[in-house]
């Protein structure tokens, strides 16, 4: 398990205040040597900046949220 939190007091050199939120829950499994199984589950939320607010063309102060599964296979030889 994974939590991991920023608090933003700048933004592209003007000043701002929001929080991004990650948290993150995996289990693995090997299921034969050398093959390893992954999963995920992700959950981030933004929130507090200003209504217009852009990063990269993500409209953070929209407060956009992403919950997802991620998987995921190693193999090592």
């Amino acid at each position: 398990m994974r939590y991991t939190g920023a608090t933003v007091k700048e933004l592209k050199g003007s000043p701002a205040s929001g929080q991004v939120a990650r948290l993150q829950v995996g289990i693995g499994l090997w299921v034969a040597r050398g093959l390893l199984v992954k999963v995920e589950y992700v959950n981030q939320t933004t929130t507090g900046f200003g209504a217009g607010t852009a990063v990269d063309r993500l409209a953070v102060g929209l407060d956009p949220k992403f919950s997802g599964i991620i998987s995921e296979v190693s193999v090592s030889f």
